[in-house]
């Protein structure tokens, strides 16, 4: 038993503990490191995942000979929200020259809270509900928001930790439509 004298003590050390949790598990564009852009391409695994909102299922070769950014969020993430509008704007640039940008949600559970978020915000790329499975298959993810470049071959060619900053991301976008690779 915890002596009452000592409980705010207690109470104050499991707050910051929660508070570093949380500043681990969703980086904002302030503490944006460098993109993780510099390991060997590897292929893109095959997924068939549900639509949100609906639930039509998506397959990966709908998205085939299109480069894509697939980016990794959740409706509690903080960084995630700040970058739907990026996101938003980068499909608009670049949906013309052949660039998908897809959501894969990692909420678990109830999807109402994304398809609110889907339309509150609206989010005019496609969003999937994710699973374990397509988090391994692009992995390691141990941060959201989490992005991944997918070059027309279907080669994952980058990594991006923290929330995206849209300038420096349009460069990668560039090279990979202009099909000037690594």
């Amino acid at each position: 038993m915890i002596d009452n004298s000592k409980l705010p003590a207690v109470l104050a050390v499991g707050l910051v503990l929660l508070l570093l949790a949380g500043m681990i598990s969703c980086r904002s564009q302030e503490e944006r490191p460098a993109p993780e852009n510099r390991f060997p391409p590897r292929e893109m695994a095959a997924f068939a995942l549900p639509a949100l909102p609906g639930g039509e299922t998506v397959a990966s070769d709908r998205f085939r000979d299109r480069v894509m950014l697939v980016t990794f969020f959740a409706t509690w993430c903080q960084a995630c929200l700040e970058e739907i509008e990026t996101m938003k704007k980068l499909q608009r640039a670049y949906s013309g020259r052949g660039l998908v940008v897809l959501g894969i949600s990692v909420d678990a559970g109830d999807t109402n809270a994304m398809a609110n978020l889907i339309r509150q915000a609206e989010i005019s790329y496609p969003v999937l509900q994710g699973n374990e499975a397509i988090r391994k298959n692009f992995g390691p993810i141990s941060v959201i928001p989490t992005a991944f470049l997918v070059n027309r071959q279907g080669m994952i060619v980058r990594k991006y930790v923290g929330n995206l900053a849209r300038r420096s991301l349009g460069r990668d976008i560039e090279e990979m439509l202009e099909g000037s690779e690594e």
